[in-house]
């Protein structure tokens, strides 16, 4: 449990994209506030 995040925390994933679509993230923080982000993907030619 972390009692402090920096204003701007970064998250890497990976993914096995293999048809085109969307991907969307969604978080929630400790203080109640919210946000989403989407982002068009597409496989790799």
């Amino acid at each position: 449990i972390w009692e402090s995040t920096s204003t701007n925390p970064y998250l890497s994933v990976n993914l096995k994209i293999t048809e085109p679509g969307e991907v969307k993230v969604t978080y929630k923080d400790n203080t109640g506030e919210s946000g989403e982000k989407s982002k068009k993907i597409k496989p790799k030619a």
